[in-house]
């Protein structure tokens, strides 16, 4: 009876290994087509432009709030927004969102002004003209971290999901600027885009010609 069962194991044993051996391969952790997962060290550069491309759109942005703010004769604002974008650093992420939260609350106070202001002056004819540059800048800035922005957020989830247990707390802290960030920069860019437009539509109304850069990122 004993020999019967130790046959009956051993052909169960032969069964079950036979058909694991027959199982499929699961592809390497990060993609379904098999291919290697992101590193930390991959995500991390991509957080590194990710973070440039940002810092330098919201820099160039509160420059060209500032001009335009000095035009209109917000002299309080203009300083204000001028001393934002000089002391930007992409190395600040908290910086970066505050920045962003003055110069969105900066975009009524001009846009409000705008639509109360009669004929400018000469001078305030060439500062508004001078404020559509960084403008444009900004906005090709905001576009290019906005597309890096859905590669980066990919990239750190990989990581972080991928890691050991035992490390994905550490992961999720590297890459925290990437988590806070990537998910808003749709939104930022629909905002920059619509007060652009509206920059253009009040540069033309007092026979400003916008530049031709400002024009052709508004039209990608």
């Amino acid at each position: 009876m004993a020999r019967v069962v130790v046959v009956v194991l051993a052909l169960m044993m032969i069964s079950v290994n036979g058909f694991a051996f027959g199982l499929p391969k699961a592809p390497a952790m990060g993609s379904a087509s098999g291919k290697s997962a992101v590193s930390i060290d991959d995500a991390l550069s991509m957080q590194n432009d990710l973070l440039k491309a940002y810092a330098n759109g919201v820099k160039l942005n509160c420059e060209a709030q500032s001009i335009m703010s000095e035009a209109l004769g917000l002299d309080s604002l203009a300083a204000d927004l001028k001393a934002e974008s000089d002391g930007l650093s992409e190395t600040n992420v908290d910086g970066l969102e505050a920045s962003v939260a003055k110069s969105k609350a900066a975009t009524d106070a001009i846009s409000k002004k705008m639509a109360e202001s009669k004929e400018l002056s000469a001078e305030a004819k060439g500062k508004v003209a001078k404020s559509l540059v960084p403008l444009g800048l900004s906005l090709l800035s905001y576009k290019s971290a906005a597309e890096k922005g859905v590669s980066a957020l990919d990239g750190a989830k990989s990581v972080i999901e991928n890691a050991p247990m035992t490390q994905k707390l550490s992961a999720k802290s590297k890459l925290d600027p990437i988590l806070s960030i990537a998910p808003s920069l749709p939104g930022d860019l629909s905002n920059v885009i619509a007060m652009a437009g509206k920059y253009v539509e009040f540069a033309k109304s007092n026979d400003i010609e916008p530049p031709k850069g400002l024009n052709d990122a508004l039209g990608d």
